[in-house]
């Protein structure tokens, strides 16, 4: 081989061995590609199976090619110049140099016996003597087969056909052609006429509706005993195929076993005579068609029911009439009470001579409608008028007349009274003096009392609310002298001399006092004189010199002592309601954080790296979701309206946001999106957890490895209960596709 050639290969070795270190690295990730099957041997090749697609398998190298002479194609082809050529089918001379002899004696005659090999099977197309059978041993064969008592026991015999079988019958072969019903059957398990009657909905002596369902069963009975054209062929028969028959029907069992006949009679279905009746101990297909029932649905639902004398006799029954009377219904001439007729039409000729017919009726109402007084006993339009207006005319007078129309009118003088429209009232103006009373006040006699001052009326005699007062008076005149005595009172407290005096005029007349008065800081008013109007009800003291002292013992005495705080920085807390405690200061940047769980309700605390600044440690929001159900460590993902806890085993649920941090309720918590995070529990420190993908919301050290499930790595772990929260992007898991690999095979010339 040349040298350039011997390079190609070493070449191709070198990049069939990166090949198969890249393909045997691919099939021992933990991500097993698509199409890569698992197994194989070191340097074997992946190759297409079939033409199914991801259908590969791992083969040998060595396999690959062509390694028997006789599997080479191209054999034909004149590649080996050293030889020579015979002459050709096609009519192409022969290379072999013909010999000739220079006399006929010479040439001699070559005997088929002198050759050596006679023993070799030269010729293959002929059965070699030692295996072909010999008369004797077919003729015994033959008789052994016919004399046996069952030499098919694949076949059924004359007695298993009988036991296995329902004889042939024409009133099951009529029944197999129908489509029964469940409900068409259950008449087969009816024990008597009641039976019938319930399960027809009849009610003795009432009509039933035609059977059109039963005369079809008759006519399909009927139509499927006539047909004789169809029993069986041997193309309908399957069969299991056996030895070397691959049809699966008795007809192309058949054909094969003919076609491979030849060579001596070994095989049963190269026999002639096949067609005879030689084993009378089975049943011929005449027989069988004429003997057994084919097998029916219809027919293997009908005998697994119970049936009674009752239900076998439905079925021999010749038409409605007969069914009619075996449900025990009515016969067509029979009785009906009027009350039991609800629907349909009754002919004239079954309803009784007492009964008004529709004609006797119409000329009644037409006679009625016709007659001038058809009610003499009621009293008409006209005579009710009639009696109207003499009750009118006899009430003509007090008050009331008869305006000549049937009306009875009310008279009015039109003066004091008169009628609008429907109402009668009072005129305008009608009421004069002369119309009221004289113990009535006149208008001269209300305007005199209006305008007199003097004496018009007595306070004591007008009415006062006591309710809207502070007093106790009920009249104007009560309550008058109530707040005169008030008055009286107030003055002699704030005039000259008084209790409560407030006038300039008490001090001299001279303003100049009262200035001094107010600017003189050393006495001016006693503190114990100065009251206090304690709303808010924080002190016992009424005045300021009690209250001054109160304030006094509670600095001194009852305050906060200075020896709570031990070191700069340190913040005094409320712990509980009038209870204050020492909070110690915190580390550098820490910031005070509000936390129920904390003793004092807040605590130092590193900045959040959430929304709104911080030092970017962590990056955190709190979301309110009603009824959220999470806890802290729970992995979520946003479903587009809510949180929903993630999962691996699809690429819509792997699609993670954040884990959830702390829970405040049920319905607040906080989302940890980035970050270290230190509320978890059960971590190791350094390894790395992925989204699990057969519990929602759980973190796993076990990456997932199922196709279809996501590989979605989201925490490192730097101690029990705290790591860095990276949300990395998933990667699905599937099987490498065939059709996107490339197998590389090596052929050297």
């Amino acid at each position: 081989m040349r040298a350039d050639k011997l390079a190609g290969v070493a070449s191709a070795v070198l990049l069939a061995g990166a090949a198969l270190r890249a393909l045997t690295s691919v099939a021992s990730a933990p991500q097993t590609p698509e199409g890569v099957p698992a197994g194989g041997d070191e340097n074997d090749l992946l190759a297409k199976a079939s033409g199914t697609d991801y259908d590969t398998e791992w083969i040998d190298p060595a396999s690959v090619g062509v390694t028997d002479h006789g599997a080479l194609t191209g054999l034909g082809d004149d590649d080996h110049a050293q030889y020579l050529k015979e002459k050709a089918s096609g009519g192409a001379a022969s290379e072999i140099p013909v010999h000739t002899h220079a006399d006929a004696s010479e040439a001699g005659t070559i005997d088929h016996g002198a050759l050596t090999g006679l023993s070799d099977n030269d010729h293959p197309q002929y059965q070699l003597a030692a295996t072909a059978a010999t008369d004797a041993e077919l003729a015994a064969a033959i008789a052994a087969h016919e004399g046996a008592a069952d030499p098919h026991p694949g076949y059924l015999t004359t007695a298993e056909g009988s036991a296995a079988f329902q004889p042939l019958d024409g009133d099951l072969t009529a029944i197999a052609a129908l489509a029964t019903t469940a409900f068409g059957r259950a008449f087969l398990t009816l024990a008597n006429i009641a039976a019938a009657q319930a399960a027809l909905d009849l009610e003795p002596g009432t009509d039933i509706a035609t059977q059109a369902a039963h005369d079809a069963l008759v006519a399909a009975l009927a139509a499927h005993l006539a047909d004789a054209s169809d029993a069986h062929d041997a193309s309908a028969i399957s069969v299991v195929p056996f030895a070397t028959i691959a049809a699966t029907t008795v007809q192309g069992a058949l054909e094969e076993m003919l076609a491979e006949a030849g060579g001596g009679v070994t095989d049963h279905g190269a026999l002639t005579g096949l067609a005879d009746d030689d084993h009378p101990q089975y049943v011929l297909h005449t027989e069988g068609d004429a003997t057994y029932q084919p097998l029916d649905s219809d027919l293997t639902s009908i005998a697994a029911l119970t049936t009674t004398a009752f239900g076998r006799g439905l079925l021999e029954l010749a038409n409605q009439a007969a069914l009619l009377a075996a449900a025990g219904a009515a016969a067509a001439s029979h009785v009906h009470a009027g009350e039991d007729i609800t629907s349909g039409t009754v002919a004239d000729a079954r309803i009784a001579a007492t009964i008004t017919r529709d004609s006797e009726l119409t000329a009644a109402i037409s006679a009625h409608e016709a007659a001038g007084d058809p009610h003499p006993t009621y009293t008409t339009a006209a005579e009710v008028v009639t009696a109207i207006l003499a009750a009118i005319a006899a009430a003509d007078g007090a008050g009331l007349s008869d305006n000549g129309s049937g009306v009875l009118a009310v008279n009015v003088d039109d003066s004091t009274i008169e009628i609008s429209g429907d109402a009668l009232r009072v005129k305008d103006g009608g009421i004069t003096a002369a119309k009221v009373a004289a113990d009535v006040a006149t208008q001269a006699e209300l305007d005199a009392h209006v305008n007199d001052a003097t004496a018009a009326h007595a306070a004591s005699a007008i009415s006062a609310s006591s309710a809207t007062l502070s007093g106790t008076g009920t009249d104007v005149q009560a309550v008058l002298e109530e707040l005169d005595n008030l008055l009286d009172d107030h003055s002699a407290r704030h005039e000259n001399g008084g209790a409560d005096e407030m006038s300039i005029a008490g001090l001299d007349g001279t303003p100049t006092e009262l200035a001094n008065h107010l600017a003189d800081a050393t006495d001016a008013h006693a503190a114990t004189a100065i009251s206090v109007l304690d709303t808010g009800g924080n002190f016992t003291g009424t005045e300021v010199e009690t209250v001054l002292a109160e304030l006094s013992d509670a600095i001194s005495g009852g305050g906060i002592p200075a020896t709570i705080v031990d070191a700069k920085g340190d913040l005094i807390v409320a712990s509980a309601a009038d209870a204050v405690d020492n909070l110690g200061v915190g580390d550098d940047d820490d910031v005070l954080t509000a936390d129920a769980s904390a003793p004092l309700g807040v605590k130092w605390a590193p900045p959040s790296g959430g929304p709104g600044g911080g030092s970017g440690e962590a990056l955190e929001s709190e979301i309110t979701q009603t009824a959220h159900g999470f806890s802290a460590g729970d992995v979520v993902y946003l479903d587009g309206a809510d949180y929903t806890l993630a999962q691996a085993d699809d690429a819509v649920t792997a699609e993670v946001v954040g884990i959830v941090s702390a829970v405040g309720d049920a319905n607040t918590f906080t989302l940890h999106y980035g970050g270290r995070i230190t509320t978890l529990s059960g971590l190791t420190a350094g390894t790395v957890y992925f989204l699990d993908d057969a519990t929602a919301g759980l973190l796993t050290d076990t990456e997932p490895t199922a196709v279809g499930s996501v590989s979605k790595p989201l925490l490192i772990a730097d101690s029990t209960t705290s790591g860095y929260f990276v949300n990395m992007r998933g990667a699905v898991i599937g099987d490498i596709s065939a059709a996107n690999m490339m197998t590389l095979y090596l052929i050297a010339r």
